[in-house]
């Protein structure tokens, strides 16, 4: 999978992983067509935040391909407007023309985001990682997910809760004893590998929880055939990126990300 793949790749699964991790329907529009591009969007009323990542109004984009068009994106724009919404962010994927793109976004008003970066990264070596932990990783079913409720508070994401048990997943946690500390999945997609949901409750921080999934999730990857694992992370998260470059993840592209805010 080329760099090219990869991105086309990456807009497929966004659309795959929205319809497995909601636990009620909300609105998508997909567009392959001019002037709108290649082009999805996901409208929520409901959210409202500053941050792109907790935001769910989006548009993302891979440059202009598909004959994307300023005409196409203002139309883009009133989509969101016409149902009230007035925050929202433009994921925008490198390919053709993507510094066009770029322009047009400023023209129109967006502002980029500039407090962090957006790095896809990628392994595809994946032989047996070595970590060392006093913590036990094992893979979890949907009812041991419901039973770390207490334990693992607002560690416990609600995408990583609806997503348990779907096909395509595989959940893991780690564990101090019999208690939950740490959750992350494998998500197998189109026969990729892809690291989602990553988090460890603040008084277990520290304990190479989260080096130990990935290095679990290496082991799932290979035993389903991949031969590719994709994660996705922000450079505000330092703890983050080095966990998955220390274990042989590289950068692959950046996304860069712009506010719509009325």
């Amino acid at each position: 999978m080329d760099g090219t793949e990869l991105i086309r790749w990456l807009h497929r699964l966004r659309v795959w992983l929205d319809r497995s991790r909601r636990s009620a329907p909300f609105d998508t529009v997909r567009f392959h067509e001019p002037p709108f591009g290649d082009a999805y969007l996901t409208f929520d009323a409901a959210s409202n935040s500053t941050a792109a990542s907790f935001n769910e109004n989006r548009v993302y984009l891979c440059g202009t391909q598909d004959s994307l068009s300023a005409e196409g994106l203002e139309r883009l724009v009133r989509l969101f407007e016409d149902r009230g919404i007035k925050r929202f962010f433009v994921w925008l994927s490198p390919g053709p023309d993507a510094s066009i793109a770029h322009d047009w976004l400023v023209a129109a008003g967006f502002s980029k985001v500039a407090w962090t970066r957006y790095p896809t990264l990628v392994a595809r070596d994946l032989a047996e990682r070595q970590v060392v932990s006093d913590l036990t990783i094992r893979e979890v079913n949907p009812e041991d997910v419901r039973q770390a409720r207490d334990a693992l508070g607002e560690a416990l994401w609600t995408d990583y809760v609806v997503t348990a048990g779907q096909p395509g997943f595989h959940h893991f946690m780690a564990f101090d004893g019999s208690r939950p500390v740490a959750t992350a999945a494998l998500a197998l997609f189109e026969g990729v590998g892809y690291l989602a949901f990553a988090s460890t409750e603040p008084g277990s921080r520290c304990r190479g929880a989260q080096q130990a999934l990935i290095a679990r999730r290496f082991k799932e990857a290979r035993r389903l055939g991949c031969d590719l694992l994709v994660s996705e992370t922000l450079t505000m998260l330092p703890h983050s990126m080095a966990n998955l470059q220390r274990l042989g993840f590289v950068e692959a592209h950046e996304k860069r990300v712009y506010a719509w805010d009325t």
